[in-house]
């Protein structure tokens, strides 16, 4: 049987599972370009971003954070309407 999950937009209250894997994956410098030792306040502006831009989670059905994605505006002015996404998945979570 194929486990449920639910997309959802992310709250302040996700915040700390997804720093627990967006830290160790933008430390392991393989995926992201942010810089290796991100500090959580910068990493939280980074992928929290104020609307227009958008953060979701997907959780499982006890509600464990297993992934996240963000979208955002790519580009400012004539090109505002050009959009940008990035997604992680907890490392335990993938496959």
């Amino acid at each position: 049987m194929l486990a449920r999950m639910l997309i959802r937009t992310a709250t302040a209250e996700d915040w700390p599972a997804i720093w627990a894997f967006l830290r160790r994956i933008v430390a392991a410098g393989e995926t992201y370009t942010y810089p290796r030792d991100l500090d959580e306040d910068r990493a939280r502006d980074i992928w929290m971003p104020s609307p227009p831009s958008r953060t979701a989670v997907a959780t499982d059905p006890d509600g464990t954070v297993l992934g996240s994605a963000k979208m955002n505006p790519n580009h400012m002015g004539p090109g505002a309407h050009i959009a940008g996404a990035s997604f992680m998945v907890a490392p335990e979570h993938g496959g």
